[in-house]
């Protein structure tokens, strides 16, 4: 495992995850879906741009996928490639929802991963509705509409997940 070459290319680490699957766990290279591909493909330089601290090349993305479409796995992948490999000390991640259920699927998503890849886990720790690498400023805060919080938070990643009319 090269966390080195991981650090400098998210599909690399992408690559490199053992994740749940209907077959049991598998390292995601084995099992990803070609629109996967495509769909990492795609974020990838926003990712690498805001690990650097620097604005992305596009700044707003739409995933839309059918129920089982992978969504909050790839999403909480991504996630768990910025808190573990961004240089930068302080980045804030914010992932919402409508209702604490939707809003715990990213989370139960980074909990399996962390659970099969122990060597994330040693690097990144879930606290309650809150994921964050050890020893670093670096967290994704989730969020739901049915719960009290503040406003006026300004992340670097805003993630809003099930959006519907």
């Amino acid at each position: 495992m090269n966390l080195r070459e991981m650090q400098s290319d998210p599909m690399a680490f992408f690559n490199a995850l053992i994740i749940p699957s209907v077959h049991g766990p598998r390292r995601f290279s084995e099992i990803m879906a070609p629109f996967q591909v495509e769909r990492f493909s795609m974020l990838i330089p926003a990712l690498m741009a805001v690990a650097n601290g620097q604005r992305p090349p596009v700044g707003r993305f739409w995933l839309e996928a059918t129920k089982g479409g992978s969504k909050d796995s790839d999403c909480a992948a991504a996630i768990l490639w910025l808190l573990a490999f961004s240089p930068r000390a302080s980045l804030t991640i914010q992932c919402g929802a409508d209702d604490k259920n939707q809003a715990g699927e990213l989370r139960k998503c980074c909990r399996d991963i962390l659970l099969l890849n122990q060597w994330l886990a040693s690097r990144i720790e879930i606290q309650n509705w809150l994921v964050r690498c050890l020893g670093t400023a670096r967290e994704c805060e989730i969020l739901s509409t049915d719960a009290t919080g503040s406003h006026g938070a300004r992340p670097d990643v805003l993630l809003i997940n099930e959006l519907s009319h």
